[in-house]
């Protein structure tokens, strides 16, 4: 199961975060295939394509879900 963190903790390990696959593959998130949505990034193994780590990007879940929300 991929490890879930907030963008917060993300922006504090972005550069000595270490991610690991059950196929052997280990690294830094920037070997890992990134891949930006609209409210999380996600990381998956380079080898075996398994997700790895999901973060989410929302800070605010109340203005974010309430414009969601409005017509």
């Amino acid at each position: 199961m991929a490890k879930h963190i907030h963008v917060s903790e993300y922006n504090k390990q972005s550069e000595t975060l270490q991610l690991a696959c059950e196929c052997g593959w280990k690294g830094a998130t920037k070997e890992a295939f990134g891949e930006i949505h609209e409210a999380v990034m996600d990381f998956e193994c380079p080898k075996c394509d398994k997700m790895l780590l999901i973060v989410n990007l929302i800070v605010d879940a109340e203005k974010f879900y309430g414009n969601k929300n409005k017509k």
